[in-house]
């Protein structure tokens, strides 16, 4: 019969308790799901700046001024009777400016104009629809264009929103088809992408005509995400 020293036996006993904690320690289930989500929101433009072009010609120095300020007048009337407070509007002064065309070879003086930008804040949607018109039935204004603005992060926020949920009633599908339950979120990855809305042309200064375009803007945000949880047996769920 072998005989085994006090030590060799004391180094086996503890090598055979370390391997036991080690198989211990080890997750008893390792199994994982990764689904991806995905979802879109669109929302109405809530705040708008209609930019109002003012143009005048004339051969007479004074007649060009007086011309103006009737253009102005008529503007500061229209926008007043829809409500737009003093601060909401502005512009920037034009300055005259002498025309001049090719005749003989030489350059003859044929007249002066002013050019003058406005801004205009609109209170909303439907104040920027009254807005816009009114300007198309003025003969004052000769250019104008709406800028919308949105708060972007609120539509994108939504979007990942709605994409965690698909994503997640994806994954409990095909947990339950697998005969197990969700354990933990392991691991998420989101990616989206936000789309600016565009301005609304409505009256250009070449055709003077309103184009066939809506009186309110929307802007879309996508959101995607990858989720990575890992599959329980339902009977260890709490």
């Amino acid at each position: 019969m072998t005989k085994i020293s006090r030590s060799a036996l004391a180094t086996a006993l503890t090598l055979a308790c370390a391997s036991s904690m080690a198989t211990a320690s080890q997750p008893t289930d390792s199994r994982f799901i990764q689904v991806s989500g995905e979802s879109s929101a669109t929302v109405v433009a809530d705040h708008y700046e209609i930019h109002v072009e003012l143009v005048v010609r004339n051969a007479d120095r004074s007649a060009v001024k007086r011309q103006l300020d009737d253009k102005r007048n008529a503007l500061r009337a229209l926008t007043q009777k829809l409500g737009v407070a003093a601060e909401d509007m502005g512009y920037t002064r034009a300055e005259l400016q002498e025309e001049f065309k090719w005749q003989d070879n030489e350059r003859q003086r044929i007249g002066f104009s002013m050019q003058e930008s406005w801004w205009i804040k609109a209170q909303g949607v439907n104040h920027n629809g009254q807005l816009l018109a009114a300007l198309a039935q003025s003969s004052a204004v000769d250019s104008y264009r709406s800028q919308p603005s949105v708060d972007g992060q609120a539509a994108y926020r939504s979007a990942m929103v709605a994409a965690l949920q698909d994503a997640k009633a994806k994954a409990e599908l095909m947990a339950d088809t697998l005969n197990s339950c969700l354990g933990p979120v392991q691991q998420i990855q989101e990616q989206g992408m936000h789309s600016a809305p565009q301005p609304l042309m409505m009256k250009s200064a070449v055709q003077a005509e309103m184009a066939d375009a809506p009186g309110h803007a929307q802007v879309s945000s996508q959101a995607r995400v990858n989720v990575v949880w890992q599959l329980v047996n339902c009977t260890d769920m709490p």
